[in-house]
């Protein structure tokens, strides 16, 4: 989706739902990855952090959709070259995703794999190696030896 086509989705929920629905929230979404994609990031930053901001207020049960947009802004972070923001960030969204959904689940697995680039920008490969073999060791319990997930981890 472009960013004029996620914009102009955008006014059309707030024009039917309002700005606090989840439909319009959704929308800011799509729109702050299609900012993102477009390497608007200063712009990507300001629509994830207001999405942050209100779904926490508004949706205060809903810390995985939360928790997948820390990870967009993550990207952005990393985009704008804030690896140790990044970082901090990424780490706390593993964390979570670990407590709430396991750590071999797919969305630990996506936020290791987003604070395994955030590591490998920034130089940190002590930590890097840590959570490359832990990727490693998840894929190898939940997708088997012989999976192209895990022979591409190795």
């Amino acid at each position: 989706m472009s960013v004029e086509e996620a914009r102009r989705e955008v006014e059309n929920k707030r024009r039917i739902f309002g700005d606090e629905h989840l439909e319009t929230l959704d929308s800011m979404s799509l729109l702050a990855t299609a900012l993102r994609d477009s390497g608007k990031y200063q712009e990507a930053r300001a629509t994830v952090e207001e999405l942050i901001r209100t779904r926490s207020r508004l949706y205060t049960n809903d810390e995985y959709a939360i928790q997948r947009l820390s990870l967009i802004l993550g990207t952005v972070l990393f985009a704008l070259g804030e690896l140790s923001s990044a970082k901090i960030l990424e780490e706390g969204v593993l964390e979570s995703f670990d407590r709430m959904s396991g750590i071999d689940s797919d969305a630990s697995l996506t936020a290791a794999r987003h604070l395994s680039n955030t590591l490998r920008a920034s130089g940190d490969y002590r930590s890097l190696a840590d959570i490359e073999q832990r990727i490693l060791d998840s894929l190898r319990r939940t997708r088997g030896e012989s999976h192209r997930d895990t022979g591409q981890a190795m």
